[in-house]
């Protein structure tokens, strides 16, 4: 999987993709998850990544991975689709155990999508990334970190 940085000229089209995340599905849960050992920006996607599709193969989902803010290590934020057969007590039962400390809420409206992502998609040296249910398509861009002199 290619990872390549986010320059100026693709800030509108990342703000379009965020924006259009709510249309072309219909994203049911939210996810956070912290892991228990401190990853990396790239560990900690991979290792959601591994996680989900081990534990939830079927479920479309979109991340995005941000460092922790008051400790070592990164976290993950996401939307999923395609959990209706899923018992959230049960995902957050597993995730617990082997993640680590994990909120699975549900979505009430496309307005919480958009301010879900526009809130840390686009976050200063974010990492996102996203898989379809049909595993057809894998994008990652990161989300240069701003430095200010």
């Amino acid at each position: 999987m290619n990872t390549r940085e986010l320059t100026p000229s693709d800030d509108k089209a990342l703000i379009a993709f965020v924006h259009t995340l709510p249309r072309p599905l219909y994203w049911e849960l939210f996810a956070t998850m912290t892991f228990r050992r401190p990853r990396d920006l790239f560990e900690a996607s991979a290792a959601y990544h591994r996680w989900m599709d081990r534990a939830l193969p079927r479920v479309t989902h979109f991340w995005a991975v941000e460092k922790n803010p008051g400790s070592p290590g990164h976290h993950v934020h996401a939307l999923w689709a395609g959990t209706e057969d899923l018992y959230r007590k049960e995902v957050w039962k597993k995730a617990f155990e082997e993640v680590g400390r994990s909120r699975i809420e549900p979505i009430r409206s496309n307005e919480d999508v958009t301010n879900y992502c526009t809130k840390y998609a686009i976050k200063d040296g974010a990492l996102i990334d996203w898989k379809l249910n049909k595993g057809c398509d894998y994008q990652r861009f990161l989300v240069p970190a701003v430095t200010t002199t």
